[in-house]
């Protein structure tokens, strides 16, 4: 399958969007409740700050495959590192080879061209 790396402008509405569909694969919200799960994608939609760059993974056919955030270094505008990600249950099989491709993400410094640090 064919993976591309999209600049998140609608993060807010992603990254909780990813998690609750994920719900069922982390121990910490499988159980919890909605003010519980609410208070989980609130904090996590929190950690995009202005030095964190967020992106979302889909498909060749445009289907969200998951999201991932990249903290960029303080001083240091050519350095970044995965903060967090999360893939969705459908696409957990994927999850090496998406890895490699954040990674290279990262080491190409293609993220550069979205930070406006």
């Amino acid at each position: 399958m064919i993976f591309k790396v999209t600049y998140n402008q609608e993060y807010k509405r992603v990254i909780p969007a990813v998690l609750i569909d994920s719900r069922q694969n982390l121990p910490f919200l499988k159980s919890a409740g909605g003010y519980d799960v609410l208070a989980y994608t609130e904090s996590q939609v929190d950690l995009v700050t202005e030095r964190v760059v967020p992106y979302k993974i889909e498909t060749e056919e445009g289907n969200l495959a998951g999201y991932f955030n990249l903290q960029v270094q303080d001083g240091n505008d050519d350095a970044a590192f995965l903060l967090n990600y999360q893939l969705r249950p459908a696409f957990q099989s994927f999850n090496s080879e998406i890895l490699g491709i954040i990674s290279n993400f990262i080491s190409s410094n293609e993220w550069q061209f979205d930070c406006l640090l």
